[in-house]
C-alpha cells in the first residue's frame, strides 16, 4: 500500500464510527518482508496495514453484530461483485455458522454488479446488472448491501436511491473498508456495520480490484 499523509483528523468518520470500527493509522503499517505476500502483489505492496488474520477476526465480529441486531428477521444480502467476493464469502461462512448455532435469522445471499461508467466515462447514474424481476422481488424485504470499500460513496448512494423505489422494508450497509479522504467527508451512506477505517492509500489484497 502506498502511504498518503493527507489524513484529516477532523473527518466526520472519526465521530460517526468511533467505537464502531477499527481505525488504522499509517503509524501501524509494517514491512511486507515480515509476512508472506502473494506473488501477484509483490511489486505493488510497499506497506502492510492489516494481516488476513486481523481481517478474518473482524469479519467474524461483524457477522455476530449483524445476527444480533437482526434476530428473527429474514435478511437478503446483496453482494456487489466482483471485488467484494472474498469479503462476502468470509461473511457468509460466519453468518451460516451463527444460523446453525442460534437457529434464528434466516438469510440468503444474492450477487449483483453495478456500474456508473460507460466507455470509461461517468454516466451520472448507476446501472444494476440484474433482472427487473429480481429487483421487483425485493419489495417488502430487509436488505443488507455488502461492499468492500467506500471511497466517495457516490455509487452506493445512487444504488440506495434506486433500490428504495422497489419498496424495501429496510436497507442496511455492511462495508469492510472506509477510506478517509476529502471526497467522502459528507458521505451520505452510513455503514451499519464497518470493518476498518483506513488512510487514503492505494489498497490491494483480499480480492480487491487493482
Amino acid at each position: 500500500m502506498e502511504k498518503n499523509n493527507q489524513n484529516n483528523k477532523n473527518h466526520t468518520a472519526f465521530s460517526i464510527y468511533k467505537d464502531k470500527a477499527i481505525f488504522v493509522s499509517e503509524n501501524t503499517y509494517f514491512d511486507p518482508n515480515l509476512v508472506c505476500i502473494p506473488k501477484v502483489y509483490k511489486e505493488l505492496v510497499k506497506d502492510v496495514i492489516l494481516t488476513s488474520g486481523a481481517i478474518t477476526d473482524r469479519v467474524e465480529k461483524m457477522a455476530d453484530d449483524i445476527m444480533t441486531k437482526n434476530k428473527g428477521k429474514t435478511l437478503t444480502f446483496i453482494v456487489i461483485m466482483k471485488s467484494t467476493f472474498v469479503f462476502a464469502s468470509e461473511l457468509q461462512k460466519n453468518i451460516m455458522n451463527y444460523m446453525q448455532d442460534e437457529n434464528t435469522t434466516y438469510s440468503h445471499f444474492e450477487f449483483i454488479t453495478v456500474s456508473s461508467y460507460e466507455n470509461d466515462k461517468s454516466t451520472g447514474d448507476v446501472k444494476i446488472n440484474c433482472s427487473e424481476s429480481f429487483l421487483e422481488g425485493l419489495k417488502g424485504k430487509d436488505i443488507l448491501i455488502v461492499e468492500d470499500l467506500i471511497d466517495t460513496g457516490n455509487t452506493l448512494q445512487k444504488l440506495k436511491l434506486k433500490l428504495e423505489k422497489y419498496e424495501l422494508n429496510s436497507i442496511q450497509f455492511c462495508i469492510l473498508f472506509f477510506k478517509l479522504n476529502k471526497n467522502n467527508e459528507d458521505c451520505k451512506i452510513l455503514a451499519d456495520y464497518l470493518g476498518f477505517v483506513i488512510p487514503d492509500s492505494f489498497v490491494v489484497g483480499y480480492g480487491m480490484d487493482f
